[in-house]
């Protein structure tokens, strides 16, 4: 707040957290229903079947919510009259992150049902937030404005370094 003022860190926050509610839901319940199948498959050895859900699982996340950051997209164009104007470019940028905040959401199910606890929670609670922030203060430093839009390509980079990171670490431990 400090940083931004209180009016644009309401519109940096009323984005975000739109944008990490719809990435739970953007991912279609894999990031829960993934625990189950892997559990399962695990204990009956069916390790083609387990590939093939942590795969299909982690492809129909990112592929479904690439879809609905698109719909959005086009949704906020046709229907900007409706958001106020400051609105717009925090939702458009907030489109970019919602991919892999469904991608992050999976990874968090895969990692969970192998009782690595690390790899689910380190990369969206503790990784995240610090990258946003040192973002955030890099980009402040270098001059540009602390406003909303700011923030939120400050968080693009920070979910994106996050969620390719948790992806690296996830898989070499499959």
């Amino acid at each position: 707040v400090r940083w931004m003022g209180a009016f644009e860190y309401g519109i940096f926050v009323g984005v975000w957290v739109a944008a990490v509610i719809l990435g739970g839901i953007a991912c279609l319940g894999f990031q829960t229903g993934i625990i189950r199948f892997i559990s399962e498959y695990r204990t009956s050895g069916e390790h083609e079947y387990l590939r093939g859900a942590i795969t299909g699982s982690l492809s129909w996340a990112v592929i479904a919510s690439t879809l609905i950051a698109f719909a959005g997209s086009a949704g906020g164009y046709y229907f900007s009259d409706w958001f106020e104007n400051y609105y717009i470019i925090p939702i458009y940028l907030a489109a970019i992150c919602l991919p892999m905040l469904s991608l992050q959401e999976v990874q968090d199910g895969v990692a969970r049902a192998h009782n690595w606890a690390g790899v689910a929670l380190a990369p969206t609670v503790i990784v995240r937030p610090i990258l946003i922030l040192a973002a955030m203060g890099i980009a402040i430093l270098a001059g540009y404005p602390a406003d909303a839009p700011t923030a939120m390509i400050a968080t693009i980079i920070a979910t994106y370094i996050a969620s390719v990171g948790q992806f690296v670490w996830l898989a070499s431990r499959l």
